[in-house]
C-alpha cells in the first residue's frame, strides 16, 4: 500500500472532502475480492484517503516512497496523451460490449511519475450506477472481464508515449466521487 503525493476529491458526509490516494500492488496476479474489501476498509478506517487504486507493472516495494510530481501543463502533447488513452479505453469497450453495461468510464491523466521522471499515469474509472449519486467501480472478472482490464493497460503503456503506469480506480461513490477533481 503506497500513500501517492496527490489528493483527490471525494465525499463524506453531504460535503466533498480533499483527501489522499492510496495505491496497492502485488507481486502476483491481482486478487479482485481481497483488494476490493481493502478498498472499502481503507478510507473508513484512514480519514486522510478517500480513493483507492490498483496499480499495473511491476510490484512497488513496501519501503519506496513515492514523492516525484512531473509538472503538468495544459498543452498538446499533455492533451493528446490523453486523447490517445481515452480512445483506446473506448475501443476495448466497444470490443467487449461495454459501452451499455459501464455507466461512465472517465479516463485520467495524473502527474505522479512513479519514479520515471517526466512521465505521468493514467487511472481508469469504471463505475456502474443508476442516479449518479452512488455507484460502484466494476470488479474485473466479475463486471468487466480482466483480458479487458489487462488489454487496456497494456495498449496504453505499449502505444501512449510518456506514461509511466496505469492505475484502476476501485473506490465506491462514496467516498470518492465518479470523476478525479
Amino acid at each position: 500500500m503506497h500513500l501517492l503525493p496527490v489528493a483527490t476529491v471525494g465525499v463524506q458526509g453531504d460535503g466533498r472532502s480533499y483527501k489522499y490516494l492510496v495505491g496497492l500492488s502485488t507481486i502476483e496476479n491481482p486478487n479482485w475480492e481481497e483488494i476490493i474489501e481493502l478498498t472499502k476498509k481503507i478510507p473508513q478506517t484512514v480519514k486522510s484517503i478517500n480513493r483507492v487504486a490498483y496499480i499495473f507493472g511491476d510490484p512497488i516495494p513496501k519501503s519506496k516512497m513515492l514523492k516525484e510530481i512531473t509538472q503538468t501543463a495544459l498543452n498538446r502533447q499533455n492533451i493528446e496523451q490523453l486523447r490517445q488513452s481515452d480512445a483506446i479505453v473506448n475501443e476495448i469497450l466497444l470490443k467487449y460490449n461495454l459501452i451499455r453495461k459501464l455507466s461512465q468510464v472517465p479516463v485520467i491523466s495524473f502527474p505522479v511519475s512513479f519514479d520515471e521522471p517526466g512521465k505521468r499515469s493514467i487511472a481508469i474509472r469504471t463505475i456502474i450506477t443508476r442516479d449518479f449519486m452512488t455507484g460502484l467501480p466494476a470488479i474485473p472478472g466479475k463486471d468487466i472481464p480482466e483480458e479487458a482490464v489487462n488489454e487496456i493497460v497494456q495498449r496504453i503503456l505499449s502505444e501512449v508515449a510518456g506514461i509511466s503506469r496505469v492505475v484502476y480506480d476501485l473506490t465506491s461513490k462514496p467516498p470518492g466521487t465518479i470523476e478525479w477533481e
